[in-house]
């Protein structure tokens, strides 16, 4: 169970995923969403990989299941 956060703060709205690689998907799709809408710029490494780094805009991807 993972849980999304942005800057230390719960994001997508406390949604939990079952496994880690949902949460990263779900991050990319959002991350894809706002570079479509011009509200996010990628940064160069990502350019270069052609895909998100999470990390770099701020979300952070955390195990909740104990």
């Amino acid at each position: 169970m993972y849980k999304v956060k942005f800057n230390g703060r719960k994001a997508m709205g406390g949604k939990v995923f079952k496994s880690y690689d949902e949460a990263r998907q779900a991050v990319r799709r959002y991350l894809t969403k706002m570079f479509n809408l011009g509200k996010v710029q990628r940064d160069e490494l990502d350019i270069v990989n052609r895909t998100y780094t999470i990390g770099i805009y701020g979300f952070s991807i955390v195990n909740v299941a104990k």
